[in-house]
């Protein structure tokens, strides 16, 4: 796909699933090492990595060049809970990605069941957890956009938006 995609601004984001051939640290690096194309990334999801027992700040450290995404959950083992709920440092995450002062997207999934705060949410529905919000991070504003079972942060502190 790189090879086809020669001169386009085009990039491949390759995002870790439990169980999936791309999970830890090394398979990325293959992939990586086999196509040195810089439009070849990764899209780091703190759930996958937290279920496979994957230490995501040092991923972010190791590929900081190669990161194009970020999908923010937290997770109880392999169980996605509500965020600040579960046994995932994303404050040590979101201090990484300063670190190497990433600038790209940053995904606040939410995939938990919770019916008693959905009043009015259709059953199929039920994944997402609350509604569209606005919150500060260390005094910074970060707004994020409601879409069915994703949420994205349109302005990442410090991104100047």
């Amino acid at each position: 796909m790189a090879a086809q995609t020669a001169g386009s601004r085009v990039r491949l984001c390759l995002e870790p699933h439990l169980g999936n051939v791309l999970q830890e640290p090394e398979d990325f690096q293959q992939v990586f090492d086999a196509v040195p194309d810089p439009r070849v990334g990764l899209c780091v999801d703190t759930g996958h990595f937290h279920a496979a027992g994957v230490d995501t700040v040092e991923v972010i450290r190791r590929f900081a060049t190669r990161i194009f995404n970020v999908h923010l959950k937290d997770h109880l083992g392999a169980v996605s809970v509500g965020i600040g709920r579960g046994e995932i440092d994303l404050a040590a995450i979101i201090a990484a990605l300063r670190e190497i002062g990433y600038r790209g997207g940053l995904t606040v999934e939410l995939e938990v069941e919770d019916p008693e705060n959905l009043p009015g949410i259709p059953p199929k529905h039920m994944s997402i957890s609350a509604a569209c919000w606005e919150r500060s991070c260390e005094g910074k504003l970060m707004r994020v956009a409601c879409q069915t079972y994703t949420w994205r942060c349109w302005a990442m502190p410090g991104r100047g938006r």
